[in-house]
């Protein structure tokens, strides 16, 4: 039994939810690279401050900079989980407005139905003897 489906429509979004979306997952991205740069620049200093502070030679940070540095370290990687949630959440968001639609809901439809069909030929066809080929 064949089934005849329309064509899918397109994803009808308002150019202003697409732009808002877009925007905010550019945001979010360009923010999060932001800070995986502060993040390494943080982490030279840190291992800067370690190799200087373990070395007999001159100190060049002081115990109360270091201490700084790592607090901002802590801070700058918190913001950045902070901001990989966030990206995370958007990015969810987006998938939940996608299958939403009606166009993706026929489509799932659409594809279980076919689903189903070759499941039943695949059935009828051992029935006379047929074997599915192995997976190379």
């Amino acid at each position: 039994m064949l089934l005849f489906v329309k064509p899918l429509q397109p994803l009808r979004l308002s150019s202003v939810q697409v732009a808002h979306v877009t925007m905010n997952l550019v945001n979010v991205n360009r923010e999060k690279t932001e800070l995986n740069e502060k993040c390494v620049a943080l982490e030279q200093k840190q291992a800067e401050t370690v190799i200087a502070t373990t070395a007999p030679a001159e100190p060049t940070v002081s115990s109360a900079e270091a201490d700084a540095l790592r607090e901002e370290l802590a801070a700058v990687k918190s913001e950045h989980t902070e901001k990989e949630t966030a990206l995370a959440e958007l990015q969810a968001a987006m998938d939940m407005k996608l299958q939403e639609t009606p166009q993706f809901k026929a489509m799932k439809d659409m594809m279980a139905k076919k689903n189903s069909q070759i499941k039943t030929m695949r059935e009828a066809l051992a029935g006379y003897g047929w074997t599915e080929p192995e997976d190379p």
